[in-house]
């Protein structure tokens, strides 16, 4: 299950609930095989940490998918080992058999990517390994079996540029051109050895659509002090039936995309809008959308386009896996049997189009994994791209002749 999460000023919070659910059931569970609803329950809880620790360090509007954040860690998990494996499986929330993990995510994967008629929804995995390099092919194999994560050789090494520009590609492909550049410049060096990547991609169009004749500008509230004018959506169908629940804190409405299985819930505090934000939890979410009644609803919503993109070293530390990020610390030795990989980065990249029409969606998340310096390998490698010192000697009788430091190739 996918949720994306945007706060379109300090008014209200949408969530864009995939796939379907089952009437009088969890909303937040789909009814899969394989034990898919304990893996979309750990993605549930994951969405919620993830969310609230992400937004408390960025502002202003963001979008982004914890589904494709949580499923390129999953691949990444897969090859942990260790108290490595333990923190990112507490932050996952994978308190069950890997077994469960990996034939949940099989169902899951399958579900979002099967035949749909009326929108386009699919998602894709990748693994970027440095060529030649040793990787235990049990984690290979079973990172294609389970994460439909397609293996392709890359040489990082003589080719960092070119590699980063391979991925990039790939990942603007899956999404129909909407994350262009996941990976910056210098993100990809000649110690990258495994980069995991997840794209996916929604494209859906309201059951009931808005007419754009009716399309206004119309003041939109960014405090009590502050408004912009902004394009305001109008839709008044007698015929239309919307879940919707409202109490003295919120109200909530549960707008569904033609074929009835996907729908964007957005919820509109009457309190103050960081506090609400804060509250917000997986239980008071789950009781909101458990109360929605079908009701005949006037709505009045903005249009709007969004792109975020997040490096998520530091929120993946907050919430609780930092041994990860440690090189010569953290052990992925299931992926090549040494404890020579740590990650160096995790980004994130995502984008929202809500018009009179439907709703386009995209995100993408890279997990880029180096090699610690220490690391023993066939080809050596020496990246001078931080401060050094240096020195001029005679080798004949050892004598230093001059000795130095660069700490600005660029200062003169």
């Amino acid at each position: 299950m996918l949720r994306g999460f945007i706060n379109c000023g300090p008014v209200f919070l949408l969530f864009l609930v995939l796939p379907s659910v089952s009437a009088g059931s969890d909303l937040f569970s789909i009814s899969l095989p394989f034990y898919g609803g304990a893996v979309v329950k750990s993605v549930n809880d994951f969405s919620f940490d993830f969310y609230l620790t992400a937004s408390k360090e960025t502002s202003g509007n963001i979008i982004m998918s914890p589904f494709s954040v949580h499923d390129a860690l999953t691949m990444t998990y897969e090859g942990a080992r260790g108290s490595t494996a333990e923190q990112m499986r507490n932050v996952l929330d994978l308190g069950f058999d890997i077994s469960l993990t990996r034939y949940g995510y099989l169902s899951l994967l399958d579900k979002i990517n099967s035949t749909r008629l009326d929108l386009s929804l699919s998602t894709a995995n990748a693994l970027w390994t440095q060529n030649g390099y040793p990787f235990l092919g049990d984690y290979i194999a079973d990172v294609e079996k389970y994460y439909y994560g397609r293996a392709v050789n890359l040489d990082f090494v003589n080719d960092p540029e070119g590699s980063r520009n391979k991925i990039n590609f790939w990942v603007e492909e899956k999404t129909e051109g909407k994350i262009k550049d996941l990976l910056s410049p210098g993100q990809i060096n000649p110690l990258t050895t495994l980069v995991l990547t997840n794209a996916i991609y929604f494209k859906g169009t309201w059951q009931y659509t808005f007419d754009a004749e009716k399309t206004a500008k119309a003041p939109f509230y960014l405090s009590e002090d502050k408004t912009v004018e902004t394009d305001m959506m109008f839709l008044d169908n007698s015929e239309a039936r919307f879940g919707y629940y409202e109490d003295e804190e919120v109200q909530v409405l549960e707008m569904p995309y033609r074929g009835g299985n996907l729908s964007m819930v957005a919820f509109l505090p009457k309190t103050k809008f960081e506090d609400f934000e804060r509250a917000l939890d997986f239980d008071r979410t789950d009781l909101y959308l458990s109360s929605l009644t079908n009701s005949e609803v006037v709505i009045y919503f903005p249009r709007f386009k969004i792109e975020s993109k997040f490096t998520l070293n530091e929120v993946l530390k907050i919430m609780g896996m930092p041994e990860a990020f440690i090189a010569g610390a953290a052990d992925f030795s299931g992926m090549t049997g040494d404890k020579d990989l740590y990650i160096s980065y995790v980004i994130h990249q995502a984008f929202i189009a809500v018009d009179e029409e439907g709703t386009e969606a995209a995100a993408a998340t890279a997990v880029v994994m180096e090699r610690t310096s220490a690391a023993q390998h066939s080809r050596k490698v020496f990246n001078a791209d931080r401060p050094f010192l240096y020195a001029i000697r005679d080798r004949e009788t050892g004598l230093l002749l001059f000795m130095g430091r660069l700490l600005d190739p660029t200062a003169f």
